[in-house]
């Protein structure tokens, strides 16, 4: 099984019926596909470098990449406008504060996130998502684990993302990684 914590952009396309074929890949290979490509970076990190992350898109008829799935869901709404709208009556400002907020406040969850996101990677991918969470949260990966009762125990929340990330996926024996979609 294949999952994505976000599955918006796949939802995105598939509300809108814009066909589209899936690339996975794997954490290590997200940055250097990026530059390839000239998906421009998604963010910042702490020390200021590049930060490069997936999903994205390219569509062909404008020649277009772009990753961010907020972004990536109003290029769609302003590309395609015969077709459903996900931000109806002008509430795409509204809808990415929301996003913005509900984002931010997910914090508790990274234990839980870091730790099982890990346990599904291939092992080439664990070792990458190892170093690169290891220096992000200053600590051995099995420090980040929740402890105690809560160990194994996600929150309620957690697993509802799970469940969403599945339904909009839906990709069977394929390890943990990322999509490129190419419309």
């Amino acid at each position: 099984m294949s999952l994505t914590y976000n599955p918006v952009p796949r939802y995105t396309l598939n509300l809108k019926g814009i066909p589209f074929k899936t690339e996975w890949v794997e954490f290590p290979n997200i940055e250097l596909l990026c530059k390839k490509l000239g998906i421009p970076p998604t963010c910042k990190r702490e020390d200021r470098s590049d930060r490069f992350t997936l999903p994205a898109i390219h569509s062909p008829s404008t020649g277009v990449y772009i990753s961010d799935s907020i972004l990536i869901a109003e290029y769609l709404e302003k590309t395609y406008l015969d077709t459903p709208q996900i931000f109806p009556h002008n509430t795409f400002a509204l809808q990415a504060a929301f996003t913005a907020a509900f984002v931010n406040n997910l914090s508790a969850l990274w234990n839980f996130i870091v730790h099982a996101t890990y346990a599904i990677l291939t092992p080439r991918s664990q070792e990458y998502y190892r170093h690169t969470r290891e220096k992000s949260f200053g600590k051995v990966l099995e420090d980040i684990a929740p402890k105690g009762e809560c160990k194994g125990n996600p929150p309620y929340p957690f697993t509802c993302l799970h469940l969403i990330s599945f339904i909009f996926t839906f990709h069977i024996d394929l390890p943990f990684v990322y999509p490129l979609y190419f419309i």
